[in-house]
């Protein structure tokens, strides 16, 4: 069976409110009645795909950490990623964080 029960997070308009606990259908249903339209029911928009080339989807994040062989200590590693569109292809460039100059 599911879930009886759901653990949600702050109410987003309400300055202050504290996590709330209920049965799912009465989130669903608090949901609903929030967000209006329930899935299945909107309207669809498509999205034109691109040529070749045209669009590169970048994103960053951090993924852990790294021994530094200068310094032997633990460093944190991000990951730049940049996805082409069209092919999907992805490259992948690992790097420490680094802060601006002051």
């Amino acid at each position: 069976m599911g879930q009886s029960r759901v653990d949600g997070g702050e109410d987003p308009r309400a300055a202050g409110a504290s996590r709330c606990r209920g049965a799912v259908r009465t989130v669903q249903r608090y949901v609903l009645e929030v967000c209006g339209r329930s899935r299945g029911r909107g309207t669809t928009v498509r999205v034109v795909d691109g040529e070749s080339g045209d669009e590169l989807q970048v994103d960053f994040g951090r993924i852990g950490f790294l021994a530094d062989p200068e310094t032997g200590r633990r460093r944190v590693v991000q990951a730049l990623i940049f996805t082409a569109c069209y092919s999907r292809q992805c490259f992948v460039r690992l790097t420490h964080p680094r802060r601006p100059p002051m």
